[in-house]
C-alpha cells in the first residue's frame, strides 16, 4: 500500500516505547504461526493495524540496538518495512517459497546459469539506477571507469555500450579462485581490461594496482559486496570488502568523479559512519534500489562530485586503511580460531558477536567521522533517513510483491484441489496460509509448492477419468455436425437456397 510523503509526516517523529507496546510478537495473533493470510489485502491491513498503534512489536524492538532506535522513530518507511519482514518470517508459504528459490539457484549455479542471469540483471539494474539518478553516466559522459568486483560484467557492458569512447578497468576474482565467470571481455577486448585479483589485496598493498590512469577514473563502481551470500560469508569479511572498495576508490578516483557503491541499508553504526563520511567528501549522495534484487537489504549509493583533495584526501585514505586493517586482523584471528581449534575468549566474542552488538560486532571499527560512542546530532538522523527512505519503500514493495505472488499461487492450488474434491477426488485441500503437503487416495504424498496429481491416472478406472472414451467422443462430434447441418440446410418448400449468400443464409 503506497503512502504519500504528506501522509508520512505525521508518523515521522513518534518515539518508540517498549514498555507499553500494544503489539507483542508472542501475544498478537497477527504474528503467530497459526495466523494465515489468504490475500495481500489482509497483509496490508495487518501492517496498517500495527502502524496505527504507534509502537513496533516488542520482539522487533528487542532486536534493535539503542543506536538504531532513533532512526526507526524518524522513518515511517523503515518501521513499515520491518513489520512486513516480520510477517513474512512468520509465513510458512513464504519460507517454503524462499527455500525452493534457493534450491533452484543452487541447481542453476551447477549448470553455470547464474552468471548469465546476473549479467543481464545487473545491466538492467545500472540502466534503471542511471535513470533514477538523472542520467549522469550515459551519452558519452564517462571516459574512464573502474569496476571493482566487475564479474559477471553487467555494469561495464552498459557503460561501454552507452559511452562509445569510454575505456574501463575491472577487478575481480579469477574462476580458479572461485570467482564469478566474467562474460564481457570477448566483446570489448580493446576497451576493457581485467585484473584478476582480490580487491582486499589491492587495498592492503599486497598486490599492486595495474596501470592506473594519470588523472584518475571519472567513475568508480563498487558492487562486490552484494554478490556475497548472506548466510555463508562471515559479517567481518563482508564489511571488510566494503571498506576495501572505498579505499581503492578514494585512491584512484578523479576530482569531480562519481562513485556507485552497494552496502547494507540497515542503519547500524558502521553504515551510518560510511554515509556521513561520503556525505562530506562528495557534493551529492543518493540511495537507489533498482527492481533487480529489490527485496534484499542492500542499496546502491550514488555519490557525485568528489571534492576531497590534498591533505584531506590523504587523511581520508589513512582512516579507511585503519578500518581495513582492523577488519583484516579480525579475519585472520577468526581463521586461526577455526583451523587450530584454540579458544581465545576476548577475540572469540568479538568475532562471533552480532553485526552491531554493543560489546562486540562492529562497535570497535575505527570511526571515519566523529569519535567512538558520540551522540549523533539530530541533523545526521534526518540526513540518513531522508537518503534511505526511498530505498526502504522500494524494498517494501519488492517484498510485498513476492508475498502477493505466493498468495496467488496458494489460492490457485486451493481452488484446483477444491474443484477436484467436488468432482469426487479424495485429495485433501491444502491448509490456507501455507503450501503444505497433501495425501492422495493411493497414499502418495504431494510435495509442497506443487499441484497434486490426480489420484486416478488416465489408464485406470475409478470415479474420475482424464481420458474420454472413443465412442462418447464420436457421439458428441456427430451431434455437433447434425446441429450445424440442420442450421444451414435447404428449405426447398420456400425455394430458399442453401448457399452462403442465398435468401435464407446466415450471412444475411
Amino acid at each position: 500500500m503506497e503512502t504519500s510523503r504528506a501522509d508520512d509526516d505525521e508518523h515521522k517523529y513518534q518515539p518508540i516505547r517498549t514498555s507499553d507496546a500494544v503489539h507483542h510478537l508472542t501475544m498478537d495473533p497477527i504474528f503467530t504461526s497459526d495466523t494465515h493470510f489468504a490475500t495481500i489485502d489482509q497483509v496490508d491491513a495487518a501492517v496498517d493495524e500495527i502502524l496505527s498503534g504507534g509502537n513496533l512489536p516488542e520482539t522487533i524492538v528487542s532486536k534493535l540496538t539503542n543506536f538504531e532506535l532513533p532512526f526507526y522513530e524518524r522513518s515511517f518507511e523503515l518501521r513499515k518495512l520491518t513489520i512486513m519482514k516480520q510477517i513474512c518470517r512468520q509465513s510458512d508459504s513464504v519460507t517454503q517459497y524462499q527455500r525452493q528459490q534457493d534450491k533452484n539457484n543452487r541447481a542453476a549455479d551447477q549448470l553455470d546459469k547464474v552468471p548469465q542471469l546476473h549479467f543481464v540483471g545487473f545491466k538492467h539494474a545500472f540502466e534503471e539506477m542511471n535513470y533514477m539518478s538523472g542520467s549522469p553516466f550515459g551519452n558519452d559522459q564517462v571516459e574512464r571507469f573502474l569496476d571493482l568486483g566487475c564479474a559477471p560484467g553487467g555494469f561495464a557492458l552498459w557503460l561501454l555500450q552507452n559511452n562509445k569512447s569510454a575505456r574501463g578497468k575491472g577487478v575481480t576474482l579469477s574462476p580458479e579462485a572461485k570467482g564469478i565467470r566474467l562474460r564481457l571481455v570477448p566483446r570489448f577486448p580493446e576497451r576493457f581490461h581485467v585484473q584478476y585479483e582480490d580487491v582486499c589485496n589491492i587495498a592492503t598493498g599486497q598486490v599492486a594496482f595495474e596501470e592506473p590512469p594519470a588523472g584518475g577514473f571519472d567513475l568508480v563502481t563498487a558492487n562486490a559486496a552484494i554478490m556475497l551470500a548472506d548466510n555463508k560469508i562471515p559479517w567481518n569479511l563482508t564489511i571488510r570488502l566494503v571498506y576495501a572498495q572505498l579505499l581503492v576508490a578514494f585512491q584512484y578516483i578523479a576530482q569531480g568523479g562519481s562513485l556507485v557503491i552497494s552496502f547494507r541499508s540497515r542503519p547500524v553504526s558502521w553504515v551510518v559512519d560510511i554515509v556521513r563520511f561520503i556525505g562530506q567528501t562528495f557534493t551529492s549522495v543518493a540511495a537507489e534500489n533498482p527492481s533487480f534484487q529489490a527485496r534484499r537489504s542492500f542499496a546502491y549509493v550514488v555519490c557525485r562530485g568528489f571534492k576531497a583533495g590534498g591533505d584531506e584526501k590523504k587523511r581520508d585514505i589513512q582512516r579507511l586503511r585503519e578500518c581495513v586493517d582492523y577488519l583484516e586482523n579480525i579475519s585472520r584471528i577468526s581463521i586461526c580460531e577455526c583451523t587450530s581449534g584454540r579458544r581465545i575468549t576476548d577475540i572469540q566474542s568479538m568475532v562471533a558477536g552480532p553485526i552491531d552488538d554493543p560489546v562486540s560486532g562492529t562497535t570497535n571499527i575505527p570511526r571515519l567521522c566523529g569519535a567512538q560512542g558520540e551522540v549523533l546530532p539530530d541533523e545526521t538522523y534526518q540526513y540518513v533517513t531522508d537518503m534511505f527512505d526511498n530505498a526502504w519503500k522500494r524494498q517494501y514493495m519488492g517484498i510485498r510483491s513476492q508475498y502477493e505472488g505466493v498468495l496467488l499461487k496458494q489460492a490457485a492450488q486451493i481452488k484446483a484441489q477444491d474443484r477436484d474434491t467436488r468432482k469426487g477426488g479424495t485429495g485433501q485441500p491444502v491448509r490456507r496460509g501455507s503450501v503444505s503437503t497433501s495425501v492422495s487416495a493411493t497414499g502418495t504424498v504431494t510435495p509442497s509448492g506443487s499441484l497434486q496429481t490426480p489420484a486416478v491416472q488416465p489408464s485406470e478406472g475409478g470415479p474420475f477419468k482424464w481420458s474420454r472414451p472413443i465412442d462418447d467422443y464420436q457421439r458428441r462430434r456427430q451431434q455437433t455436425k447434425t446441429a450445424y447441418t440442420s442450421f444451414f440446410k435447404l428449405d426447398r418448400r420456400n425455394g430458399m437456397s442453401d448457399g452462403p449468400d442465398g435468401p435464407g443464409s446466415w450471412r444475411r
